[in-house]
């Protein structure tokens, strides 16, 4: 049975990544419930065979396993310097689970309690715990600082799951929580919207030029001789190991090196704001970019190999609104998208609407949702977890390289 794989960021106070939650599904439509030591050796054997430190970049990955599990050898052939097991603060709690929790600390295994709340039985567990993850929004002020107190009691660090805004963001910090989850702890970084930059409005201008086939190459080479910065960007792009360090001889000559399709995806990673950040920021353009290729693999598993530059951008722009802080429907009302693109973009249409969807289910372990988006877009679930993982690698690879640098 093939074990799907996908990965939410968790950062800290500073913005910084510090851990990934690994989270994990089947592909079967008729699973209940496997016996324990089957899903240990599944869950095991799936981490060990696609490299805990490329699911989760090198960084601590925080896996969900059952209470059936915790006490299973199998669980130990995973590193415990890399894993941080979470438990459901919510499941029932017995002598047996308490035992096995103990003897894993005993083993250096870090454990973490999930969706803590005041009367959930994992209460209990925090003597023996070192972190534990609360739903914010899913509790009162009081309870939430009651979870808090209670927690800080045992030295136990707090984890902020879907942090709304700011406000909140900012009471959770005065209650000591030290870690938030999640891509959309970026939206409390937004404070206010933000208007398009003069630079992006260039941009944008030389993105829509890029997808009007009536545009000369001549009229394109003009842009980059008007802007010096962004004509040394695409020779340094074009002279760089990624493209085999070719001899340049006119910005036009580079522009035919690099081919419409790739600058407008180089130009698309501008407008995000480039490969150099760092904290949510940097992460967001780590997930756009391996979105976008995900999307694009997803279609050329459907037998739709063509749609792909559509698809990339689909993907890659389907978080520009988080980034720069700009309504989804107003960003793309500045930029001439393919009519499939737009709908995809706004209301998750047609085939580039149902890739999307399935690309961002995956993301975040909506296991039902991706069983049924494979079926909407037409492909084989069992393809799904080798693409998310080289989409991974590609926009790692892609942020590594001059073309992400520049």
């Amino acid at each position: 049975m093939e074990l799907l794989l996908s990965r939410l960021p968790i950062f800290d106070r500073q913005e910084r990544i510090i851990a990934y939650e690994v989270l994990h599904g089947t592909v079967s439509h008729t699973e209940t419930e496997l016996i324990a030591d089957e899903a240990a050796r599944l869950l095991v054997d799936a981490l060990l065979g696609v490299g805990l430190r490329d699911i989760a970049d090198g960084q601590p990955a925080l896996v969900r396993v059952s209470s059936f599990l915790l006490g299973d050898e199998a669980l130990r052939q995973l590193p415990s310097s890399q894993m941080i097991l979470g438990i459901d603060a919510r499941a029932p709690l017995d002598d047996e689970t308490f035992s096995a929790c103990a003897k894993l600390a005993d083993h250096g295994y870090r454990l973490a309690l999930l969706e803590l709340c005041p009367d959930a039985p994992g209460m209990a567990l925090l003597p023996v715990i070192g972190a534990a993850r609360v739903d914010v929004p899913s509790l009162s002020p009081d309870a939430l600082a009651a979870v808090a107190a209670e927690a800080h009691r045992h030295d136990v660090h707090l984890i902020a799951e879907h942090v709304r805004d700011r406000t909140m963001r900012d009471r959770c910090v005065a209650l000591g929580f030290t870690a938030f989850q999640g891509y959309r702890f970026a939206q409390a970084q937004t404070v206010a919207r933000r208007d398009l930059r003069a630079s992006h409005g260039a941009l944008i201008q030389l993105l829509n030029k890029l997808r009007d086939a009536s545009v000369h190459d001549r009229e394109l080479e003009e842009c980059f001789q008007r802007d010096l910065p962004l004509s040394y960007k695409l020779l340094r792009i074009v002279n760089s190991a990624a493209m085999g360090r070719r001899e340049v001889w006119s910005i036009g000559h580079a522009i035919r090196l690099l081919g419409r399709d790739s600058l407008y995806q180089w130009l698309s990673l501008l407008l995000l704001g480039g490969g150099g950040s760092s904290g949510v920021q940097g992460e967001l353009s780590r997930a756009s970019l391996a979105r976008g290729r995900f999307c694009e693999l997803i279609g050329a598993a459907a037998g739709v190999p063509r749609a792909g530059p559509s698809l990339f951008i689909t993907g890659f722009f389907s978080l520009l609104d988080v980034v720069l802080g700009v309504p989804m429907p107003e960003l793309v009302a500045q930029l001439d998208l393919a009519s499939d693109v737009r709908s995809a973009l706004l209301e998750r249409d047609d085939f580039y609407g149902a890739v999307l969807t399935l690309a961002e289910a995956y993301e975040e372990g909506d296991w039902a949702t991706v069983l049924v988006g494979v079926v909407d877009a037409g492909v084989d679930a069992a393809q799904i977890p080798a693409l998310f993982r080289e989409s991974l690698a590609w926009a790692k690879a892609q942020r590594t390289s001059d073309l992400a640098a520049a």
